[in-house]
């Protein structure tokens, strides 16, 4: 992720069944300082992100954000500006991509994490929360039986011919 887009870290937490966001993994040791912090504190961008929804995009750390622990150490780490991207799919945030710079520039939107693409704030793919109406004919018209093999039932859904 890091590689294709301008940015020097990368960071993925997600909610725990305490309901707090726990820290996953992250690119760089910067970045997994700044995620880490926001797991102990339960404060941040990333945090902010997950309980809003919305993309929050912090241009400048020093002088942008509600988190003054987090923005005081992250600083501290060379971290100027992050991208916080909660990660939803079916009304539910899944996690939230961290995205990292050390220089304080917002994200753009002219880079592809900078721009919000139909669907709900924050989805990544183009309506990745939209469901379809009525599912597709399956090939042959039969559902494999529910004791098959996963990777039997994943490809008979997708009509798939199954190896004899």
């Amino acid at each position: 992720m890091a590689r294709v887009l301008e940015v020097d870290g990368a960071g993925v937490m997600a909610p725990a069944h305490d309901s707090l966001l726990r820290f996953v993994f992250a690119t760089s040791d910067p970045s997994r300082m700044a995620d880490q912090m926001q797991e102990v504190l339960q404060d941040g961008p990333c945090v902010a992100a997950a309980a809003s929804g919305e993309i929050v995009n912090v241009g400048d750390l020093t002088h942008e954000g509600d988190w003054p622990l987090f923005q005081a150490r992250a600083v501290d780490a060379g971290l100027h500006a992050v991208t916080a991207i909660p990660l939803r799919a079916r009304d539910t945030t899944w996690g939230v991509l961290d995205l990292y710079r050390e220089r304080a520039e917002r994200l753009d939107d002219a880079e592809p994490g900078g721009r919000r693409p139909a669907g709900e704030p924050g989805d990544l793919l183009p309506g990745g929360d939209r469901r379809p109406r009525h599912r597709p004919h399956r090939a042959g018209g039969a559902r494999p039986p529910r004791h098959a093999r996963p990777a039997d039932r994943a490809a008979g859904a997708l009509g798939v011919p199954r190896a004899a």
